[in-house]
């Protein structure tokens, strides 16, 4: 039986008790996926060019979004001493 990504990802936060991260991950994603879900935000992001993507709001909150995801699974990464060296050992290079 296949298991999609994101179940995956929160079972890993479960597994490691890392419900706190796990938890600021997906509402970053969640939140994330909300402004995808709104014509004109994402219109706003399909049509940005480079040269204004910091004066935008829309651009700005997806990157914070972002880096809140990233976070979270960092923490889930290097957190717990069981995980941090699985990836110290397979990951890192």
């Amino acid at each position: 039986m296949s298991v999609p990504p994101l179940d995956r990802i929160a079972d890993a936060f479960v597994d490691h008790d890392a419900l706190d991260a796990g938890a600021r991950a997906f509402a970053a994603y969640d939140a994330f996926l909300g402004i995808l879900d709104e014509r004109d935000q994402r219109a706003a992001l399909n049509e940005l060019r480079a040269e204004d993507a910091r004066d935008s709001l829309v651009f700005t909150r997806v990157t914070e979004l972002g880096k809140e995801f990233q976070a979270g699974l960092l923490s889930l990464l290097f957190d717990d001493p069981e995980l941090r060296r699985w990836v110290r050992e397979y990951i890192v290079f």
